[in-house]
């Protein structure tokens, strides 16, 4: 077995989504397919709700 590189691929071939592709992002209890932006809105928004029932200001 050969050595993986971690800078060059972090992920190693553990992912099924490239460079450029769409990632799926949760909406309820299923997958959908998104681009980068909502997903990351999507992200944002539950870590804020998830530090406002904790009272932590981020």
């Amino acid at each position: 077995m050969g050595q993986v590189d971690r800078i060059a691929e972090p992920w190693g071939t553990r992912t099924a989504y490239g460079p450029g592709e769409r990632w799926p992002v949760r909406v309820d209890v299923r997958l959908v397919e998104t681009d980068w932006d909502t997903a990351m809105s999507a992200v944002a928004g539950r870590t804020k709700k998830l530090f406002a029932e904790i009272m932590v200001t981020p």
